[in-house]
């Protein structure tokens, strides 16, 4: 196996501890918040983190890339690339401290007092743990970021169940849970990865000006991707209600199942396409991650949509079970927004951010016309299928950029063909279990389609089995 491979696979199986533990601990968590909370307190909830996710890449120039591509590079000072994000995270986060205050003073929005005091709170911890998560990568210490982030899960789990269940603190103990949770990963990426040693007094104005240069592009990224992610629900807050809002939230909980691999993937994969970037794809490591990827996530997004109602009634409580009814839309959403970053690393790699912009920026428009299209119409569900829409734009926008800088050795049209096989049962999935033995029929398809690359890897399973004994 080559060694590319070797390293991409060895960071996949590291993420993917650091992921999948914190996603399984949510998971189990959701029949508690569904229980204790109420659809209005989720929302709510939910729109305090959603407004931190579009603050941090304005008031932070959306630097987290460029300081772990930076990083990466072994020519780069290290300590001047962590001095100088730390400085500009850290006027980021006087200047949002200062916004917000203004805004609650002013009563520009009609909102509770807690509100914008864990705004605040949970930006500024936000803030600090993307910037040493990202510098973690970038000087691979991946071990310290798979300890922050069980420790992380391990006390926003047991706060959770502390301030929610017992102590019946509703949504602030949830909140207070989430912040104390990355604070603690803060804490032991600082004193574990040594952080404290990266400060310099030395100012490097040339390096400074190369990394906002390439990080300003981003920051339209990043916002686009909000958009498409976090838009609908401020619609629907708006055009319907916070409490359907609350509803439309928990819904992403199950197609979070599937985020597992994009977290995992995503975080290896970054690393891998600027470290392995090969324009000819001679020995096919492009093309092959590429298919087996969307193996994956087709084939396990069809077994959700089968099993997606059994699943709800499981997790959801009360009016939160008519969440099932968003899941397939938004299973397919995280599929094209897990393909988008794929392609995305490739253009990160050959320092195309200005494409990756231009996309999300197409993508967010399409988002915010068809919520105010389909959400008067068929509410929530318009929502949905607006995100999906605007995902599919973004990925398509970027794939064909990206094959500006990439020949695939293998041929890649066999993820649109699962694309249409899935789409089909998403409309079949919105009437429930109606219809789930064509459903069914639909997963056979998906795996006859990949059979090849299925008994492949099989073969490669049984082998090494063969060799061990």
């Amino acid at each position: 196996m080559k060694k590319k491979n070797i390293e991409f696979i060895k960071n996949m199986i590291l993420f993917a501890i650091s992921n999948l533990v914190p996603k399984i601990l949510s998971f189990i968590m959701i029949p508690i918040y569904t229980k204790y909370l109420t659809t209005n307190d989720y929302g709510y909830s939910d729109l305090i983190i959603s407004t931190s996710a579009l603050l941090l890449p304005i008031f932070t120039l959306n630097l987290q890339d460029a300081v772990m591509k930076y990083s990466l590079d072994n020519s780069n000072d290290k300590k001047n690339i962590f001095t100088i994000a730390s400085k500009i995270y850290l006027s980021g986060i006087l200047l949002v401290s200062l916004f917000i205050f203004i805004a609650s003073m002013l009563n520009i929005i009609n909102l509770p007092s807690y509100f914008f005091v864990y705004l605040i709170i949970y930006y500024t911890v936000s803030a600090i743990h993307s910037l040493f998560t990202y510098f973690c990568k970038g000087i691979e210490k991946i071990n310290i970021i798979i300890y922050a982030s069980l420790a992380n899960s391990l006390v926003v789990v047991t706060m959770n169940i502390f301030f929610v269940i017992f102590l019946k603190m509703g949504v602030t103990g949830y909140l207070l849970a989430n912040i104390l949770g990355l604070l603690i990963s803060i804490i032991i990426m600082f004193i574990f990865a040594k952080l404290y040693l990266y400060w310099t007094k030395e100012k490097n104005r040339k390096l400074t000006k190369e990394m906002i240069k390439f990080s300003l592009p981003m920051i339209l990224s990043a916002i686009g991707w909000w958009i498409n992610n976090s838009i609908d629900k401020y619609f629907l807050s708006l055009m319907v209600s916070v409490s359907v809002m609350g509803i439309y939230s928990i819904a992403s909980k199950i197609p979070n199942m599937l985020a597992i691999f994009q977290s995992i993937f995503n975080s290896a994969w970054s690393i891998s396409a600027i470290k392995e970037y090969d324009p000819d794809d001679k020995d096919g490591f492009f093309s092959n991650t590429l298919i087996l990827m969307n193996m994956v996530l087709t084939i396990s997004s069809s077994i959700l949509m089968i099993t997606n109602i059994f699943i709800s009634k499981i997790l959801f409580s009360g009016e939160f079970f008519y969440a099932w009814k968003y899941v397939p839309p938004l299973l397919m959403s995280v599929i094209f927004n897990i393909i988008s970053l794929y392609f995305e690393s490739i253009l990160l790699a050959t320092n195309n951010t200005k494409e990756i912009g231009k996309s999300s920026i197409i993508g967010a428009a399409v988002n915010i016309i068809l919520d105010f299209i389909l959400i008067k119409y068929i509410g929530a569900y318009g929502a949905a299928i607006a995100t999906m829409i605007s995902f599919f734009v973004v990925m398509l926008f970027k794939c064909f950029k990206a094959q500006k800088y990439i020949k695939y050795k293998e041929n890649i049209s066999i993820i649109f063909i699962s694309y249409l096989l899935l789409f089909i049962q998403t409309i079949i999935a919105y009437f429930g279990n109606k219809f789930i033995l064509l459903e069914v029929v639909i997963l056979i398809i998906l795996l006859y389609l990949y059979k090849n690359k299925i008994l492949l890897l099989w073969e490669k399973i049984k082998f090494k089995i063969s060799k061990k004994n």
